[in-house]
């Protein structure tokens, strides 16, 4: 729940049948303590406004569908030791924008640009991402260059991933061209404020 803004992609948005790219900030969190939870007693709810214009590429005029991307809205329900995932569901919330919006300029591909990052940040990330797009393409290479014949028993892939399925192999090699394509080529900004950005995050 965007109770601190929205910091992934936790909804479906369309025009019409066309699927909305997801532009905003995406945050890789540490494992959550009991301080990351909220309590909602039965027959209560918390409601939180949110501008989608700020977070997904929404800009010719038309018909708008919002959902929860039920996929990665995760819901355990259960006594503590046996939890077990359970079904999401989302009513559909629809809105018109009557005028089409100019999109934000694109950043030409070039180093990573910083928001309120000092120095000392900034060294971290640029040494950070390089290791990145370096592990990225790493794994890229192998996955792409391993024979089917062999991928069953790809020691590397099974640490990783768990069994091989055709669908799964595929999909990993896919994720990471996407992860390796971002990192080399994609603008990238990086956030040093707000609430978002504590120790774990």
């Amino acid at each position: 729940m965007p109770i601190d803004g929205v910091s992934g992609e936790i909804f479906s948005v369309t025009r019409g049948s066309q699927p909305i790219q997801y532009v905003g900030p995406l945050v890789k969190r540490a494992e959550p303590t009991e301080a990351d939870f909220i309590n909602i007693e039965p027959g209560h709810s918390i409601s939180v406004p949110v501008d989608l214009s700020l977070y997904y590429a929404i800009y010719e005029a038309g018909n708008y569908a919002v959902t929860y991307d039920t996929e990665r809205v995760g819901l355990l329900v259960g006594p503590p030791g046996a939890l077990r995932r359970a079904q999401v569901l989302s009513n559909a919330a629809t809105f018109r924008l009557l005028s089409g919006r100019i999109p934000p300029e694109r950043i030409p591909l070039s180093a990573p640009t910083f928001d309120q990052c000092d120095g000392s940040q900034q060294a971290d990330i640029g040494a950070a991402l390089a290791e990145a797009n370096n592990i990225a393409s790493a794994a890229l290479q192998v996955l792409q260059g391993t024979p089917s014949a062999q991928q069953p028993n790809s020691q590397r892939y099974r640490t990783w991933f768990g069994a091989h399925t055709v669908g799964l192999y595929a999909k990993a090699t896919g994720n990471f061209s996407k992860i390796a394509d971002a990192l080399a080529n994609k603008a990238i900004s990086f956030g040093c404020h707000g609430s978002r950005c504590g120790p774990g995050v």
